[in-house]
């Protein structure tokens, strides 16, 4: 489907008398597959063209506007019911304490107050998050609107790293094996379709939405049987940074310090969020990289139950900044249907929701600073006695709160 999302063109003519000559143009000149006359609304005289789906309907509109023979052109663009989401299926944007489907209890208002939060903003499209993962199902009815599209001329030349330079549509990348192909199976791409749904899911669907729904998504795979090299991590910044990207989602980690990896990240005008693993050790005694660099540009996430406890298995500490929503998380499933969901669990998760609320305050004031989101976010935290001292702001991340609204 071509980015319009449409395989119909909305065309008021000035004279009808010119109207299959200016067709015949558009035929010539952009060889549509496909052009059929649907139907003319009586009384606003407007014809109904049906084009082919993988048809430029946007270039074709931009020729008819410019006839002087034509009053106005366009896709015929979706319209969107003005109601938010339903958030039910996911307590960590909005719990009333309700149980889950296999009883476990919950506790209201132990969530992110996502709904107060978009009275100000539900992101902005001109905010790019990149998902460092294992690539993601991209034709996922939940994350095909979301996607980031560059310029299709944009090369990305990193050749002073490794020679590579990456041609093509790099609104997605498979950093494993230099393939602009963002996965190489459905399988491989669970982790990141999960995450990336739980960042910037549609609005427009009603089984799901994202922290942030109307900010784009940057899904790079560096992630291959749920591992990743330090080398395709360090290059998917790079990618990330040639592409002016400001936030991060990483959500992976490891317990060797990863020197390149720290001195990569350092250098990038750009925040990242990442993971505290989730092998219920105190990183104080045992940090978690990179959640563990002690650098001004990273914030790292424990998970918490829907009672707010921290989750049994969530690394903890004073290295650890914040705690976010990370069991029986709903999310988008990677299938072949590109409209399936499930339930998972884990600070990978967590991590998503942090860097939500990270986007959405990038929407809201373009002139922040990547040290001063970090800071917005740990300082507005929800206090939650089961947090304290296990987690270094004592809290739970509140988008509410960290947009300027008391609740």
């Amino acid at each position: 489907m071509n980015d319009s999302g449409t395989s119909r063109l909305l065309v008021k003519f000035k004279d009808n008398a010119h109207k299959e000559s200016i067709k015949d143009d558009i035929v010539r000149k952009h060889a549509p597959r496909s052009l059929e006359h649907k139907k003319c609304l009586k009384h606003s005289k407007t014809d109904i063209l049906e084009l082919h789906e993988d048809d430029d309907l946007e270039a074709i509109a931009r020729e008819l506007n410019d006839h002087p023979e034509v009053h106005y052109a366009q896709p015929d663009y979706r319209l969107y019911a003005c109601e938010l989401p339903d958030v039910n299926k996911q307590w960590g944007l909005h719990n009333d304490g309700s149980p889950d489907k296999w009883g476990n209890k919950g506790k209201e208002n132990v969530d992110i107050d996502i709904q107060d939060a978009w009275k100000i903003t539900m992101g902005s499209g001109d905010v790019v998050v990149a998902v460092i993962d294992t690539g993601a199902d991209l034709e996922h009815i939940e994350l095909k609107e979301c996607i980031f599209k560059a310029p299709e001329d944009t090369i990305i030349d990193l050749t002073e790293l490794n020679g590579n330079i990456y041609h093509g549509d790099p609104s997605e990348w498979n950093l494993v094996d230099n393939d602009p192909d963002g996965y190489e199976s459905l399988t491989d791409a669970k982790h990141g379709t999960e995450v990336s749904a739980i960042i910037a899911a549609s609005k427009n669907h009603g089984e799901i939405v994202g922290v942030a729904p109307d900010v784009k998504l940057l899904p790079l795979k560096v992630m291959k049987s749920k591992s990743c090299s330090t080398g395709d991590a360090i290059e998917a910044i790079e990618y990330a940074k040639a592409l002016g990207v400001k936030i991060a989602n990483c959500s992976w980690g490891g317990y060797k310090e990863y020197p390149a990896l720290m001195h990569h990240m350092e250098a990038a005008n750009m925040l990242f969020i990442c993971a505290g693993g989730n092998d219920g050790k105190d990183t104080d005694a045992t940090p978690f990289y990179p959640a563990c660099y002690d650098i001004p540009n990273v914030i790292s996430v424990a998970a918490v139950d829907r009672e707010g406890q921290l989750w049994m298995m969530s690394n903890y500490g004073g290295k650890i900044d914040v705690a976010a929503p990370g069991t029986v998380i709903y999310s988008a499933i990677a299938s072949e249907d590109n409209k399936s969901y499930g339930y998972s669990s884990g600070t990978s998760l967590a991590t998503p929701y942090v860097t939500g609320i990270a986007a959405l305050l990038l929407s809201a004031n373009r002139d922040m600073t990547v040290s001063e989101i970090k800071q917005h976010i740990i300082s507005t935290c929800s206090p939650l006695q089961g947090l304290k001292g296990r987690v270094a702001s004592g809290g739970l991340v509140n988008a509410a709160r960290a947009l300027g609204i008391n609740v």
